[in-house]
């Protein structure tokens, strides 16, 4: 005769688990049993396993995970991270981002952002975001890469009577690693340290008004290498 156990429907930190004689753990959802026979149970990555009862000590169904070994990562879906950074050099700068992602299973997420920073001027950086969680648990250490174009804030500055300064920002990127403190599956509190490399470019326009000759103007690039310390929010 075969009797099939329904376990309740567990609460997201919680599942069935299966004691093994030789000291392991296997946890899932089990779909049934043969009394004196053996126990079956589908595991997290969606295995089937019959277990002989001989080898099994003990079945605790809806059992709490301990946090060590509790994935809270949202498993895939959307998410948000809102954070706040502060990047090294003379200024230590203030730089405020909103990233939009799609996480999926494999622990990567993919997606695009916006902020402000300054730099030799304030900017609007607009960005596609990548991003791995190396492991699964409640703390996990990520790695990403963040690239784009930071485009100015104001499009001229006009510095005095004969000098005018035409602001075109330039590319960024901003490699770097961090940790996710999981607050359950959906929230989390990020700390990251990054390199933050900008170019702006800037064209300078000179008229001079008693001179017989044409306007002149030149073009630069700035370079900016920069630590940038963040923390921020994810929410979803």
């Amino acid at each position: 005769m075969t009797a099939f156990v329904q376990n309740s429907i567990a609460q997201p930190n919680s599942q069935d688990a299966v004691y093994l004689r030789n000291g392991s753990i296997i946890r899932g959802k089990i779909l049934g049993t043969v009394p004196g026979k053996s126990t079956t149970i589908e595991t997290v990555g969606r295995n089937v396993l019959v277990l002989a009862e001989c080898d099994i000590e003990r079945v605790v169904l809806d059992e709490p995970i301990p946090g060590k070994e509790r994935s809270d990562v949202k498993p895939f879906g959307y998410l948000a991270l809102a954070d706040i950074g502060f990047m090294g050099g003379d200024n230590n700068n203030l730089s405020m981002m909103l990233t939009n992602a799609w996480q999926f299973k494999n622990r990567i997420s993919v997606g695009a952002g916006f902020g402000i920073e300054k730099f030799g001027y304030q900017v609007i950086p607009v960005y596609a975001d990548i991003r791995y969680n190396l492991l699964k648990g409640r703390i996990t250490p990520f790695i990403f890469m963040q690239g784009g174009y930071s485009f100015p804030l104001g499009s001229s500055q006009e510095q005095n009577n004969y000098q005018e300064t035409e602001l075109k920002g330039g590319g960024m990127l901003n490699p770097g690693l961090g940790l996710r403190l999981n607050f359950n599956n959906r929230n989390a509190l990020v700390f990251s340290l990054g390199w933050r490399y900008q170019e702006l470019h800037t064209k300078w326009k000179y008229t001079y008004w008693y001179y017989v000759q044409d306007d002149q103007s030149y073009e630069g690039i700035n370079f900016y290498r920069r630590i940038s310390v963040r923390i921020g929010f994810i929410f979803n």
